[in-house]
C-alpha cells in the first residue's frame, strides 16, 4: 500500500481510507480499532431482542427495519454506547426526510436480488434487522470489504453479529465507496446482477 499512488478523483471516504491504510503500513499496526469493533458488536448485540420486539410489534414491520438500520448509521466507534436507548426511541418515532419506502416496498415484492453493501461494525445488529426482513421475500446478500481500516466491518464482526444465519455473506472489494471502475470483476458482476442494492455510509453515497 506504501507505494501506491493516491488517486487525484477520489472521494473523501476512498481518499481517507487509502490516507489510513497508508498510515496502518508506517506504524506496523495491522488492525488498530479491533477491540472498539468487537465492543461496538457486543454492545449492540445486547438491544437485539429489543429491535426485533420493536419490528413484530409495528404497524410497518419493514419501515421500522428501515428506520433502525437508518439510525444505527449514527454509531461511531466514538459514540457512547449510553445513547442507544435514545437512539432506539428516535427511531421508532422520527419520520425520514426522503422515503423510497413505497420504491423498496414494490421491489422486494418481485423477490429478486438484493445486494446490502456493509459499512460499520457497530450499526450491524441493526443492519441484522433490516436483513432479516427484506429475506422473507428475497435472495439476499451481505457484502463485507476485505480492508480492516476504522471501524469498518470484517469478516469477523459481520459472523459475531450472526448476519449469515439471515443472509448469505460475501467479502470483495478494497476501497471506501462503490465506484465499480476500482472494484474486482465479482464485485462488478455481483452489483449489475443484483435487482436491489442497498449501500451503507457516507463512503458509498459519496461514490
Amino acid at each position: 500500500m506504501s507505494g501506491t499512488p493516491l488517486l487525484q478523483d477520489g472521494t473523501p471516504g476512498e481518499t481517507s481510507v487509502q490516507c489510513l491504510l497508508r498510515a496502518q503500513d508506517v506504524l506496523g499496526v495491522a488492525d488498530p480499532f479491533e477491540s472498539l469493533r468487537r465492543e461496538d458488536n457486543q454492545q449492540s448485540l445486547a438491544y437485539e431482542p429489543l429491535l426485533e420486539d420493536a419490528v413484530k410489534a409495528a404497524e410497518d414491520p419493514l419501515a421500522m427495519a428501515v428506520k433502525f438500520a437508518a439510525v444505527g448509521n449514527e454509531l461511531q466507534v466514538w459514540t457512547e454506547r449510553s445513547s442507544l436507548p435514545a437512539l432506539l426511541a428516535k427511531a421508532q418515532s422520527v419520520k425520514l426526510a426522503v422515503s423510497s419506502l413505497n420504491d423498496l416496498r414494490e421491489d422486494l415484492d418481485k423477490g429478486g436480488r438484493v445486494l446490502y453493501i456493509l459499512n460499520n461494525s457497530g450499526e450491524l445488529v441493526f443492519d441484522k434487522i433490516l436483513l432479516s426482513a427484506m429475506a422473507v421475500k428475497c435472495q439476499v446478500t451481505a457484502l463485507v470489504g476485505t480492508k480492516r481500516v476504522l471501524n469498518r466491518a470484517t469478516c469477523e464482526d459481520v459472523e459475531a453479529a450472526g448476519i449469515s444465519k439471515v443472509c448469505s455473506v460475501v467479502s470483495m472489494g478494497e476501497l471506501a465507496g462503490t465506484r465499480l471502475s476500482l472494484q474486482p470483476a465479482n464485485f462488478r458482476q455481483l452489483y449489475l446482477e443484483s435487482d436491489v442494492v442497498v449501500a451503507k455510509g457516507q463512503s458509498n453515497y459519496g461514490s
